[in-house]
């Protein structure tokens, strides 16, 4: 009786293992760029660029049900008086819009790579600026959803 304990400990310890290992690689690889010139108007674009593991989706900053189902996308963004940001977190890529099984409403969602766009001016042109914040978001498959991921990124602004 004691073995059996022993191996049934053993199994459940290394599938824990298995679990968290399989928790830290996340299936979605973020990258992160702002133009090098302003625009037109003295504006800089940040491009957030997220590529998504087959057979995963990530869900859209804008979910029909808000307040049920999975979480949204979320962007936030560290403030500070060396820039402002302009307006709303763009969606470049268009969502998939469709009724979840699972969570039981309509979603918006994303799958392979998902391409979003956010302007930013400096608010002294003589002078640079980090501009600095989290992506946080959820991803899920046919089978099980992953925890919410925070991602912080920081991109230097240079006049």
């Amino acid at each position: 009786m004691k073995k059996i304990v022993e191996v049934i400990l053993v199994f459940l310890s290394l599938f824990f293992v298995y679990q968290t290992k399989a928790q830290e690689e996340s299936p979605v690889q973020w990258s992160f760029e702002i133009s090098e010139e302003p625009n037109v108007m003295g504006m800089y674009e940040i491009t957030f660029t997220a590529n998504i593991a087959e057979k995963w989706h990530m869900y859209s900053q804008h979910l029909p049900s808000p307040d049920d189902g999975p979480l949204p996308t979320v962007f936030s963004f560290n403030y500070q008086d060396a820039f402002d940001i302009v307006g709303n977190v763009a969606e470049q890529t268009k969502p998939h819009a469709v009724f979840d099984d699972v969570f039981e409403v309509n979603v918006n969602y994303f799958d392979g790579k998902a391409v979003f766009k956010q302007l930013v001016t400096l608010n002294d042109k003589d002078n640079g600026a980090t501009v600095e914040g989290t992506v946080s978001y959820m991803v899920c498959n046919d089978n099980t959803c992953l925890p919410p991921v925070d991602v912080p990124f920081a991109l230097t602004i240079k006049p």
